[in-house]
């Protein structure tokens, strides 16, 4: 198999033991059988039972040239409260959410990191909402479908 997009041939992690890089291997297998909604959430159970993580949701949305969201079109919560995804569409948050405007596919986000970098007052007040209810830190992943224009992180 030839990866003729350079982007996407990064480095496997490295330091895994051979059972995590079998588990790695099984989930990369199992993303690639995914055609529907219900077979994405019983991936996302899987990843979660083997791997535990507080606060996970995924977004997906129609991505621009220049890799970042454009429209967020659907949001799939996995563990984050459920009145702030609530929260987050009612007062449209996608519009202000610096996670957002990264560049996707450029791999893990530190939202200190990119928290840290905001000058908007909605970027701000946005910040500030989410660590009100403990989403104030976290990491974001991102994947981008030529085929789909899509986004999820």
């Amino acid at each position: 198999m030839v990866i003729s997009n350079s982007a996407i041939a990064r480095p496997l992690p490295s330091g895994l033991s051979a059972s995590q890089q079998w588990t790695l291997l099984e989930w990369i297998h199992l993303a690639g059988q995914i055609e529907t909604e219900a077979e994405l959430r019983a991936f996302l159970d899987v990843i979660i039972s083997q791997a535990p993580s507080e606060h996970i949701v995924l977004a997906l949305g129609r991505v621009n040239q220049q890799q970042q969201i454009q429209r967020l079109e659907r949001v799939l919560n996995v563990s984050y409260p459920v009145e702030w995804t609530e929260q987050y569409m009612k007062e449209n948050y996608s519009q202000c959410d610096p996670i957002l405007r990264i560049h996707l596919g450029q791999g893990p986000v530190s939202w200190n990191d990119r928290f840290s970098r905001a000058k908007g007052k909605d970027e701000k007040k946005f910040i500030a909402e989410a660590s009100s209810v403990g989403l104030g830190d976290g990491l974001s992943f991102s994947a981008v479908s030529q085929r789909n224009n899509g986004y999820s992180g």
